[in-house]
């Protein structure tokens, strides 16, 4: 059984009233109603309950049956209206048809209202049909952009805000209401950003697309704004879309930052490999005028502090390898917190007495597998540097703990790995650093200290050293607020080895019958070698590449017991080289030298297993040393 309808009457003539009813009670409508004849009773009988049906009489005197319809409209009611007229005239159904009225009929044709009421009702549920899916599919609509981790609006042509949506609102402390209204250069004043936003806003005016991007609340935005058209094509206003960029953006500092070290890194290694060269050259020659002169000698004394500069020179070159990523490994099981133990000493010489200085071991942590010089490089490298930042003294501690990164932490460092590591992090209450300091730390030579007070090479060191073990390092820090690195080393489910204990070499400068063939491209560097070793006893045969190393190995009857060679020739490298004279003279052994090491190394950095290697700059004392060793391993 169909529910009965709900019909409101505007008539003050409850006969003519009466007459509908039984004129639709004769069809078989069931109904309730009500009749209404005031503008006051109207709208109370709209506000108290649902009505299917309006029919309204053009011959009420206190309202006029278009007034009617404009307060039902007024009062957001959805209702077909049908206007029964006493005289109709075609002008008069016109305009009431353009006003919104469902039909307009004559009073004195009872029969076809029943008839109209039908039609009218039908139509009516098929447009209300679809006016509900077009609300659902506009709430479906409004619900995503709500959702939608963005900021959606639209202006007018006077680019006041007409819409203004999504999940970005709730971050920034902002609601729709506070903002529909408001001018797009009143926002901007009241949130003191510039006009830029107002210029691509009136190029979307114009017919264009326009972009720009805005800094607001600390995030970055992409903003995109085109032109807003009605169906017509007209140009009705703006739309504009704010997608927060944030994370992109400090990834691509991340990437920049990532190549530019990159390439600081290789220009510091070739650096470091022809310094290297002259190195060597000054260290032996230095070394041949003393011992050509008496310790007495006036000059005695100058040649030492010649020496002694080689070294210095030697050290910062090191330096300049290890930011590269470019040095001899020797990795071993390591207790980070063992280390930190047997560094103890040291660190207490180091701090100050106006630096509080706590150790939080967390005694739970993994092994890892390391240089174990090289870390402890790495934490008095990072130690000093937050002594340096803290001159009137402050607060230093030092931290270890175990680290798990999921992707996710990953994908937010650039060139971090997920995985398991033991991290130790090195945080000091200074001055702390802005970002254009942060964001050159740990390139070479840069520093923040007074002239003549660093080498600007403690910290690129330690991010080298961090990078060739496979590791990370961070760094949080602002004005103010004092600094914290982080260094993530691979956790390894490996038992610590003890430290071993070596006993210190000697050189033997006794006559020796081996013969050496000796490969080097550098003129100074090779004649300094062959210098020293013929001084030793040895017999040399000596080639600029490979080729003559090739030539002399393919003519001489004698055999050949070392191959001593540079790594990095042209033509023929010293590896390549290497592997040719053990197929024609098998019993050769090979000492490999060079300025760096990036050929002589595993994947895993460490020095490849059965490689002898011999890194410049050296003295002739080193020299020999390491020969012998070679010859009587």
């Amino acid at each position: 059984m169909k529910k009965p309808l709900h019909l409101l009457f505007i008539d003050s003539a409850t006969a003519d009233t009466e007459l509908l009813c039984q004129a639709l009670q004769s069809k078989g409508y069931q109904f309730e109603y009500q009749q209404v004849d005031r503008a006051e009773t109207l709208v109370a009988a709209l506000e108290q309950r649902r009505w299917d049906l309006v029919f309204c009489s053009d011959g009420v005197a206190q309202l006029d049956s278009l007034s009617a319809l404009a307060l039902v409209k007024s009062k957001g009611a959805k209702l077909p209206f049908i206007i029964i007229a006493e005289r109709a005239s075609v002008d008069q159904a016109v305009e009431a048809m353009r006003a919104g009225v469902s039909d307009y009929l004559k009073k004195d044709d009872v029969d076809a209202v029943a008839t109209a009421v039908e039609r009218v009702l039908r139509g009516w549920h098929k447009d209300q049909t679809a006016a509900e899916a077009l609300d659902q599919s506009e709430a479906r609509l409004r619900a995503l952009l709500e959702q939608l981790p963005a900021m959606v609006w639209t202006t007018d042509k006077e680019l006041r805000f007409t819409s203004f949506l999504g999940e970005e609102l709730k971050r920034l402390h902002l609601t729709q209401n506070e903002l529909v209204g408001m001018t797009l250069a009143e926002y901007l004043r009241k949130n003191q950003l510039d006009d830029s936003s107002i210029t691509a806003h009136r190029r979307a005016l114009e017919g264009f697309s326009a972009r720009y991007d805005l800094d607001l609340d600390g995030r970055d935005y992409a903003v995109h704004v085109q032109p807003l058209r009605a169906p017509s094509e007209e140009i009705i206003g703006t739309v504009g879309v704010a997608l927060d960029n944030t994370e992109r953006r400090q990834l691509e500092r991340q990437v920049r930052g990532a190549q530019r070290m990159e390439a600081i890194g290789r220009l510091a290694g070739g650096i470091a490999h022809d310094f290297n060269n002259l190195l060597l050259v000054i260290a032996n020659y230095s070394q041949f005028v003393l011992d050509e002169i008496p310790k007495d000698s006036t000059i005695y004394e100058d040649i030492k502090e010649i020496q002694e500069a080689v070294q210095r020179a030697s050290a910062l070159t090191k330096q300049l390898l290890a930011f590269s990523s470019r040095q001899i490994m020797q990795p071993e099981i390591l207790d980070l917190n063992r280390l930190v133990g047997e560094l103890k000493k040291m660190m207490e010489r180091l701090i100050s007495e106006d630096i509080l200085f706590v150790a939080k071991l967390n005694s739970d942590i993994g092994s890892i597998k390391a240089d174990r010089s090289q870390v402890e490089q790495v934490i008095m490298n990072l130690l000093v540097n937050a002594t340096d930042a803290m001159p009137h003294g402050g607060e230093l501690s030092l931290k270890t703990e175990n680290v798990d990164v999921d992707a996710e932490m990953a994908s937010k460092h650039m060139g971090m790995k997920p995985g398991s590591y033991v991290a130790f992090s090195v945080t000091d209450s200074g001055e702390g650093m802005d970002e254009a300091t942060k964001s050159r730390v740990f390139e070479p030579f840069f520093t923040t200290k007074a002239k003549g007070k660093g080498t600007g090479l403690g910290l690129s060191t330690v991010y080298g050293v961090v990078k060739q073990s496979d590791g990370y390092i961070s760094v949080d820090s602002s004005p103010g607020a004092g600094t914290t690195f982080k260094v993530y080393l691979p956790r390894v489910n490996l038992t610590p080895t003890s430290r071993r204990q070596l006993s210190p070499s000697k050189s033997s400068h006794e006559a020796r019958d081996a013969i050496i063939l000796l490969v080097e491209d550098d003129d100074i560097v090779r004649k300094a070698a062959l210098r020293t070793l013929k001084r030793d006893g040895y017999t040399v045969l000596e080639a600029c590449h490979g080729k003559e190393a090739l030539s002399i190995c393919k003519t001489g009857e004698k055999p050949i017991d070392l191959l001593l060679t540079d790594v990095v020739m042209p033509n023929m490298s010293g590896r390549e080289l290497s592997r040719l004279i053990e197929s024609l003279k098998p019993d050769t052994r090979t000492l490999f030298m060079s300025g760096y090491t990036d050929n002589m190394m595993s994947e895993d950095c460490e020095l490849e297993e059965g490689v002898h290697f011999l890194p410049k700059p050296f003295t002739p004392d080193v020299l020999l040393r390491k020969v012998r060793e070679v010859l009587d391993s």
